[in-house]
Parts: structure tokens; C-alpha cells; sequence
């Protein structure tokens, strides 16, 4: 067993997971690699009466995450990605803490599309990073009157922002209901393991809200720290409020100024400084050059032609541009009947559903062919029909049902 396993395994305990949040007991869990998954606490996998147990790695085994796996929320945590063990304990809790939430009946989730289509907006930008920095200062601030001015004047500056991106700022805050505790239990266990203070490890984990640039290349991420600090500043304003939030319908910031009881002020004008402009700029770039790194790749490229819905995906790694998405990671697509996991870079392209795909670009290694009357899709998937070639380009049409 990997030296890094045994030692989570070893030093997991309930009790360490109520210091973060009352009530929060760990679930099932999984620490894996490209080769074996070691799943723990899982009521389906003992192996001679200890609830640990080996087993191959399979394709569902993809990310830091949260899964159903057997039936039952499965937090999973690779392994390999950590060089620090308590980095790795820390962000265990944080997916362990997802399976909490889903056995608590959580349901405030966002539409994840959403946050792949944010519109690109110099007003919004604007306000939104002198928001994040008030919000970062309102926890570091130890003087009670520059505390309540730092609140006040982010309250102020998100009800302006609900003027230019109504419903994305509702995905903004459904981000921040449901990865904000999570990165707060995460930061609470690490600071715990380092045997430092919250309010150290909030500056290494707020970094990103004083960071115009990340802030705006990486939107959904970004919303972890904002909900994070939400939770550092009820804990310093409301005393035992994780249970009155848990079984709340409210997302984490309206639950936040409802609880502290904010007016905001009527922001009816604000300057959009050259920093910002820049940033417009430098976010529309890297979308186009994303794109563009991804068809200019050595390789064969292979165009699916044919109804498709996209089934899983990875929210942190997709890119939105002209109705086409570019998944970094991986994407699971239902083709026909049959579902496929493809874990390379992919192109989607839709017309008005963006879950349903009709056109999907891969650039492969091998040069496509048919055998047998079939294309190998994947590594132990293949689909029947028929190849065209089309100037540089191999297209693929899945033969009728």
C-alpha cells in the first residue's frame, strides 16, 4: 500500500471532522492512482471484516471529486496529485465533506453551463474584484468599525452587479453555497494538521480574492474563497449557524446578509480602470488561444457526427466559445445507447441545448480506422458505422439503431 494511504487511513479520525463542522461524520472514501483505488468505510467493500479494500482503478475514478459509486456518495481523492500529505488529508475532507452535504439532502446546486458561458463584462469585472477585496479584508480586519465598513461596502457592490448578470450572479452564489463550506472544512483540517491558526491559513487560501487576474480566468474556483470567507465571517458574527444554513433554502450569501441584517448602498456610478480593460482583453484571448493550441495539436483529427448528450463533465476544466466547449479533463457522452468516457481534450459543439451535442472534435494519436465495421472510440469502447475523410479531417457517423 502507498505510504501516503496507509498514512490517512491511520490518522483519519470522526471526531477531527466535527472540529470543522458540527455534526459533519465521514462517508465512504476512496485514495487512488492510474492503477489501484484503496476504498475505505464503504458498507459494500470489507475484505475479511476491515472496511478497507483494493481494487483496479477504473474510468469513474477521475478528478478530486464526488461519486455514487455501488450506490452510495463515494468522496475520491488522487493520490498521486500530492506531494504533501497534509494537503492531500485536507483536501480529502473537502470531498468528504460534498458526500455530507448530499446525505443532508443539499440540493442549492448550480447549472454548471452557466459558469462555462459567463459573459465577459468590464462592468462586471470591475466591481466584482473591488468586491472580492473588500470581502477579503472584512475577515482579515480586527478593528470592528473598518470590519463592518469592508461588509457593507461588498454587500453594496454584489446588489449593483445583479444589474448587468442577474441569473449568472445566482451562479456565483449556488458556487459559494456549495464549494464555500467545503473549502472552509478543507482549510479548517489543514490549519489543524500544520497546528497554525484559521486566520494564517486564510491568507495562503483568500490569495485568489485580491487576484484580479485569477479571479476572472478561473470564475467557478474563484467562488470557493468568496464562500469560504462568507463562512470565516459568520463564524466571528453569528455563533452556531452551520445548522440554521444546513437546513436553510437560502444560498450562502443571502443566508449571510439575512443573518447580519446588511443595507446596501445605491452605487449609481463607478469608473472601470485600465487594469480592468486589460483584463477584458487577456480572458477573450485566452479563450480563442485555448482553442486555438487545441486544433493547431499534431495528430489526426477525428469529427463525430451524430445526436449526442454530454453526461458528465468536469466544471473546472471546460472553456466556452461560438456554442462549442473545450473540455481539458474529461467528458462522458451518451452516444446512441451507450455511454463513452473520454478522458483527453475534446470539442463539443451544440445549437441551443448545450448539453446536447451534435458534433464532437478529438485529435488522436492514431489515424481513425474502421475494423470489422467498427471505430475504437475508447479504450474498451467501440461504435459501429462509417469513416469519411474530408481534407485533414476523418469524420465519423454512427450507423442508425
Amino acid at each position: 500500500m502507498n505510504r501516503y494511504v496507509s498514512k490517512i487511513i491511520a490518522d483519519f479520525h470522526p471526531k477531527s471532522l466535527t472540529n470543522c463542522w458540527p455534526g459533519f461524520h465521514p462517508g465512504p472514501y476512496a485514495l487512488y492512482n492510474s492503477r489501484n483505488a484503496y476504498i475505505v468505510n464503504h458498507p459494500h467493500f470489507k475484505n475479511r471484516g476491515n472496511y478497507l479494500r483494493r481494487i483496479k482503478a477504473g474510468d469513474i475514478f477521475a478528478g478530486d471529486t464526488l461519486i455514487l459509486f455501488d450506490g452510495l456518495p463515494t468522496a475520491i481523492v488522487n493520490f498521486d496529485r500530492y506531494k504533501n500529505l497534509n494537503k492531500l488529508f485536507a483536501v480529502l475532507v473537502h470531498e468528504l465533506f460534498h458526500g455530507y452535504q448530499y446525505m443532508q439532502g443539499e440540493n442549492r446546486f448550480p447549472n454548471e453551463l452557466l459558469g462555462a458561458t459567463y459573459p465577459v463584462s468590464a462592468e462586471n469585472f470591475q466591481l466584482r474584484n473591488e468586491e472580492r477585496r473588500h470581502l477579503y479584508y472584512a475577515y482579515m480586519e480586527q478593528a470592528k468599525e473598518k470590519k463592518q465598513k469592508h461588509i457593507h461596502q461588498f454587500v453594496s457592490m454584489r446588489e449593483k452587479r445583479k444589474a448587468f448578470i442577474d441569473d449568472y450572479l445566482n451562479y456565483e452564489k449556488l458556487i459559494e453555497t456549495i464549494e464555500g463550506p467545503a473549502l472552509y472544512v478543507e482549510a479548517k483540517a489543514y490549519a489543524d494538521r500544520r497546528f497554525l491558526s484559521i486566520k494564517e491559513i486564510a491568507k495562503e487560501y483568500g490569495a485568489i480574492l485580491l487576484d484580479s487576474n485569477e479571479s476572472s480566468l478561473n470564475l467557478r474556483k474563484s467562488c470557493y474563497s468568496s464562500g469560504m470567507f462568507l463562512c470565516l465571517l459568520l463564524d466571528e458574527l453569528y455563533n452556531g449557524w452551520h445548522e440554521n444554513f444546513m437546513n436553510s433554502d437560502l444560498s450562502l450569501y443571502d443566508f449571510f446578509i439575512k443573518t447580519i441584517h446588511v443595507e446596501p448602498d445605491s452605487i449609481l456610478h463607478f469608473d472601470i480602470n485600465q487594469e480592468t480593460e486589460q483584463l477584458v482583453s487577456i480572458v477573450r484571448d485566452k479563450k480563442v488561444k485555448e482553442f486555438q493550441t487545441f486544433l493547431e495539436k499534431p495528430g489526426y483529427k477525428l469529427i463525430i457526427r451524430a445526436p449526442m448528450q454530454m453526461i458528465r463533465l468536469d466544471p473546472m476544466n471546460i472553456i466556452y466559445l461560438d456554442h462549442r466547449f473545450l473540455h481539458k479533463n474529461f467528458i462522458e457522452i451518451k452516444i446512441q445507447d451507450d455511454i463513452f468516457h473520454f478522458e483527453e481534450p475534446i470539442i463539443t459543439q451544440f445549437k441551443n441545448n448545450p448539453w446536447k451535442c451534435e458534433e464532437i472534435q478529438i485529435i488522436r494519436d492514431q489515424k481513425p480506422e474502421i475494423k470489422n465495421g467498427f471505430l475504437q472510440l475508447t479504450s474498451n469502447k467501440k461504435l459501429k458505422g462509417t469513416l469519411k475523410k474530408k481534407g485533414d479531417s476523418f469524420i465519423f457517423y454512427p450507423a442508425p439503431m
